[in-house]
């Protein structure tokens, strides 16, 4: 319930939605520091509300609408607006109308209120768009000073007056979010306007000198917080190019609690444009400090249809202090010999370990699942297997492996740590492998993206995945990783068939191991659990490399548009594609599974 002080009488229409059917914490904490400025809050939500988070919101607002996803926030504005009525309305002296879009208040909002309604304005709002000559998102339009809507407030004299009745009579339930933004955005300050109103922005676009970009709430939020602004859309934070600046500014400014947006931009949006905004690495510390072991019950969970090269997974394995328990997958008796051959030469202290013959198909995944109800007992898992690449050079498949494996146990009790201070990280994957950074080999298949959206639907996840996302997918390229078994819950359960699998050789593309592969880190999102990549300090990626490999793709493309190269492909081509053929492998791709 609202905690109203102040001498005018208030009314807050708060508009939520969100994609992912949650409610962010940074929308309670908006609410919570808007109550006392009014007299009564009407909360509507164009998304689900779960039933656990009524009781929360019950504690910052006084009415609570659930509406279906039609109109934006205009059409919810004007549902609220009939609901109360027009003869409540008018006895307020401000209704002001909000959308969720913005974080904040990350200021104190009395001098905001203070400032503005002792101003001679009608209606105002925080910021505003100036006059537009080259029109609007296509629409042929020119632009019009307007108020931006994430915020507006309107005295009473506009609240009783016929024009603003009107505006909300003709407002449609309209398809297009740039149609709203013309008509109704741009619209309600004009048609205001026209009856002789006037508006002011707390920061007019003079507040901001040589820098006025109309679209300043957007790409220029550091601006913002110098001015004291008390909202950020939450977009700004996507569309700022150097998120790490904006948030040492808003830290240093602002009391605001940066992991209120943290955790919305984690759970809302997906992986890949979580670790745009965010920092998601975890780099692993020196060598000479070393953590305890964990108080996590641990496993780890090796396939080894190839035995040579396991030493290089026990030695580092011996070298962890945690306990470890060991569930190893092979699918002949004799292999499972030579493993425990080489298993008697290290101490592996009073870890478990347990041997499972499978057939051989489907990989690591296959038997991965198959022991997952063993494998779920534990807080933490790893999933690990002996690689091997026929599709590309002896050295590759090696460098591969390396990497790895350092990455994810030359200093595993770190990681485990990082999971025991984290509840809330499901999965921590490698970096992607050095071969793999220099050559921009790792831009998902057609093919792949399909089967990826096959298996998402077939799980029934919370969250929905569009197609843009995984063009280049948050993934461990070759399928090791550490997680907490409740976080890829929906992917352990599903009923794997092994009719599924191709037998061996298994295909470059196009199938469910594949899928597996690319699917993980994104379960672990729909389950609302968050994720690092783990970086090894030797193997920083500077940023002159990205450089020197831009400017040689430039070199090569030039090369490859001339007459000469063009001819001699063409001749080299039919005896390359013979050969290709014969070895099964096309469009020189690697096998990422492998």
């Amino acid at each position: 319930m609202s905690s109203f002080n102040g001498s005018s009488k208030r009314l807050l229409i708060y508009t939520h939605y969100n994609a992912q059917g949650l409610l962010s914490s940074y929308v309670l904490f908006t609410l919570k520091k808007m109550n006392p400025f009014y007299q009564r809050v009407i909360f509507v939500s164009n998304s689900p509300i779960r039933s656990e988070h009524r009781d929360e919101l019950s504690e910052v607002t006084d009415k609570i609408i659930q509406r279906e996803n039609k109109g934006f926030d205009f059409a919810a504005w004007r549902d609220a607006i009939y609901q109360e009525g027009w003869n409540k309305i008018e006895q307020y002296d401000y209704l002001t109308l909000m959308n969720d879009t913005c974080f904040g208040p990350i200021y104190d909002l009395a001098p905001v209120f203070k400032k503005m309604e002792n101003k001679e304005a009608d209606f105002w709002g925080i910021t505003e768009h100036t006059d537009f000559k080259t029109g609007f998102m296509g629409l042929g339009h020119n632009i019009k000073a307007h108020l931006q809507s994430y915020f507006m407030s309107f005295n009473q004299q506009v609240l009783q007056n016929k024009a603003f009745h009107d505006f909300w009579n003709k407002v449609k339930d309209q398809k297009k979010v740039d149609h709203v933004i013309h008509k109704y955005e741009i619209g309600i300050s004009n048609k205001l306007l026209n009856e002789g109103f006037l508006f002011e922005s707390y920061l007019p676009p003079e507040t901001f000198k040589e820098d006025k970009n109309n679209e300043i709430a957007f790409f220029h939020p550091q601006q913002l917080i110098k001015k004291k602004a008390p909202f950020l859309k939450v977009k700004s934070f996507l569309f700022f190019p150097h998120s790490k600046y904006l948030k040492k500014i808003l830290q240093r400014r602002s009391e605001y609690d940066y992991n209120l947006i943290e955790e919305h931009i984690t759970q809302t949006f997906t992986p890949n444009k979580a670790l745009s905004v965010l920092d998601k690495n975890y780099v692993l510390p020196d060598a000479s400090i070393k953590d305890e072991k964990s108080s996590l019950t641990i496993a780890m969970h090796l396939h080894a249809y190839f035995t040579d090269g396991l030493e290089k997974y026990f030695a580092l394995l011996a070298d962890i202090k945690s306990k470890v328990d060991l569930f190893i997958t092979t699918d002949t008796e004799s292999k499972r010999s030579q493993i425990q051959k080489i298993l008697d030469d290290f101490d592996l202290g009073d870890a478990g370990i347990k041997f499972i013959l499978t057939e051989n198909r489907g990989r690591d995944i296959l038997p991965w699942l198959k022991i997952s109800d063993q494998l779920n007992e534990y807080d933490l898992v790893g999933h690990f297997h002996v690689k091997k690449s026929s599709t590309a050079p002896e050295w590759v498949g090696k460098a591969w492996t390396d990497d790895l494996l350092k990455f994810l146990l030359e200093e595993a009790d770190s990681i485990f740590k990082e999971f025991e201070k984290n509840k809330k990280l499901g999965i921590a994957i490698p970096d992607i492998p050095y071969y793999f950074k220099k050559t921009d080999s790792y831009l998902m298949l057609d093919e792949d993206k399909e089967h990826i959206f096959r298996l998402w639907d077939s799980l029934e996840l919370k969250k929905t995945l569009d197609e843009e996302t995984i063009d280049k997918p948050i993934m461990s390229y070759g399928t090791m990783f550490w997680y907490r078994p409740v976080a890829l819950k929906p992917l352990l359960d599903y009923e794997m068939f092994e009719k599924e699998f191709p037998e061996e050789p298994l295909p470059l593309k196009n199938t469910i191991a594949h899928s597996f592969e690319g699917i993980a880190v994104y379960v672990a999102w729909s389950q609302n659990y968050d994720f690092r990549v783990v970086l090894h300090r030797d193997e920083v990626f500077s940023g002159f490399d990205v450089y020197t490999k831009t400017k040689l793709n430039k070199i090569i493309t030039n090369i490859f548009k001339t007459n000469a190269w063009r001819i001699g492909r063409f001749i080299t081509w039919i005896p390359w594609k013979i050969k290709r053929l014969v070895r099964g492998v096309t469009n020189n791709q690697i096998d990422f599974e492998n």
